[in-house]
């Protein structure tokens, strides 16, 4: 048996984010599904969940439609950035737990998903933690890097990840935030609490470390 599965397009993910809003009642105005897409990084679950919470602000339902337009998206819908989402992940990694706290307020004030921070909590421990068991005993972080040819762009991370988590925190770690990962998702969660109490706890572990 055989199974093709291929990495959706540009456009593909624009007609998935058109047809989940069609479902929700909701008609996206012309560039409103490419945003709603790169916001969210394609991912089909963090789509839903940013049209369910567009359709309750609109008032929108199949069996009355609405209008999805940019202002909308400008008034509740997720649109950090990457330097935003950066800085409370850089608190949790190097066990920040007072500067973790503001930075968890700046992503809830911005009514984001918390799927697409925590993701992005899981990397640096995740590559820390693949580096460190294929690691060679006694050598420096900067031979690992160097060996591995890690991304220059998440060379920084993975650094601080090896410096400071050990192998049973990181195990630790990836597990709390895919279990995190697969609360916020599942139906009647707790919402974002989930994720802030799963990523408060990492770093109050790691500040107990230091």
């Amino acid at each position: 048996m055989a199974f093709a599965c291929y990495a959706p397009t540009a456009q593909d993910a624009e007609r998935l984010a058109t047809t989940i809003a069609g479902e929700n009642g909701l008609r996206p105005a012309p560039g409103v599904a490419r945003r709603l897409v790169d916001t969210t990084g394609g991912d089909r679950a963090v789509i839903s969940r940013e049209i369910e919470k567009l359709a309750l602000y609109l008032d929108a339902a199949p069996d009355r439609p609405a209008d999805l337009d940019h202002h909308a998206l400008d008034a509740v819908g997720a649109d950090l950035g990457d330097a935003e989402m950066s800085r409370a992940i850089d608190a949790v990694i190097e066990g920040r737990v007072d500067d973790l706290g503001a930075e968890l307020a700046v992503l809830e004030e911005a009514g984001t998903s918390p799927i697409p921070w925590l993701r992005q909590a899981r990397p640096p421990p995740d590559r820390a933690g693949r580096h460190a068991r294929r690691d060679r005993p006694g050598d420096s972080v900067d031979a690992v890097m160097k060996r591995h040819r890690v991304f220059f762009k998440e060379e920084a991370s993975t650094a601080r990840s090896l410096r400071r988590w050990t192998p049973v925190m990181l195990a630790t770690a990836i597990q709390r935030v895919r279990t995190a990962e697969r609360a916020i998702m599942a139906s009647g969660n707790a919402g974002g609490v989930v994720a802030e109490a799963a990523v408060v706890a990492l770093s109050l572990a790691i500040a107990r470390r230091n």
